[in-house]
């Protein structure tokens, strides 16, 4: 699941405005969770086989392409701040006190 930064601020917001120990950010968390609290093996083998390749894109990038990795991109457009994955992201997020 991709989150913009609106979203990761509404939360931040929720959190001050409703303080609890721990929240947990979308139903993805939520269930990794309390999925990983019976069998923890099981998520740590998913992830070790898929959680990389899962991050990737599709998407060949051309090596000249600038980042931000050392200095400012500047002109990039929405890439700048959003990324290649902002057509994934979604506006809004489950938040539930964890605990």
């Amino acid at each position: 699941m991709v989150l913009p930064p609106e979203t990761a601020a509404q939360a931040i917001v929720g959190a001050i405005e409703r303080p609890a120990r721990d929240y947990w950010v979308s139903a993805q968390t939520a269930l990794t969770i309390t999925g990983n609290m019976p069998a923890p093996s099981v998520a740590d083998r998913y992830l070790a086989n898929n959680a990389i390749e899962e991050q990737r894109g599709h998407t060949e990038i051309a090596a000249d392409r600038p980042d931000n990795l050392f200095e400012p991109v500047t002109g990039a457009g929405p890439q700048r701040t959003r990324g290649s994955f902002a057509d994934e992201a979604k506006t809004k997020a489950l938040t539930l006190p964890g605990s």
